[in-house]
């Protein structure tokens, strides 16, 4: 008795890229029999001496590929897979102006809150010129050396090159004094 081709994809899967490209997802095909005579892909293409079935999207979606495998008795096997593919967006800087001047009689650091998002989760750096971030309270730290306006730069780039910036800074004046006679 003949038995049918078995065809094997992975689970259902998302895919992030930096840019549209080739993905490529392994392939199980297999006949007991060993009289697998051929194999056709739906959405994708085969490459028998990889074991791949490999797509190039040219943009984010949903991208179904069937894999039907038939064997020499006409008897058929096959597997499908959906591949979701996203392409990857820039991190997000919220940071919104107070407005308050803060007044010291010592240079002291000033901490201002900032929000980072990036809907990728996919966030590789977070420098600061002229300052520094403080990840555990997300608040970007400067220490002025005097009075007036001190700046800071904030960059946040992904694991693809993506990055936001964002200019902060603060208002500093000579802190109040008490004359005592």
């Amino acid at each position: 008795t003949n038995s049918r081709p078995l065809v094997v994809l992975p689970k259902d899967t998302t895919v992030l890229q930096c840019e549209p490209g080739e993905i490529c997802l392994p392939v199980g095909i297999s006949d007991i029999d060993g009289n697998i005579a051929s194999v056709t892909v739906d959405g994708a293409s085969y490459n028998d001496y990889t074991g791949t079935i490999c797509l190039t999207p040219t943009e984010a979606g949903t991208y179904p590929i069937t894999v039907t495998a038939t064997d020499s008795c006409g008897a058929v096997g096959s597997d499908q897979i959906v591949v979701d593919v996203t392409l990857n967006s820039a991190p997000v800087i919220t940071y919104t102006p107070s407005g308050e001047v803060y007044k010291q009689c010592a240079p002291e650091e000033v901490c201002v809150p900032v929000g980072i998002d990036d809907i990728d989760g996919n966030i590789a750096d977070i420098t600061v010129v002229g300052g520094r971030y403080d990840a555990e309270t997300g608040e970007v730290c400067i220490l002025p050396d005097g009075t007036g306006t001190f700046c800071a730069q904030l960059a946040v780039t992904d694991d693809c090159g993506l990055t936001a910036t964002q200019e902060i800074c603060i208002e500093v004046a000579a802190g109040d004094y008490v004359e005592i006679a």
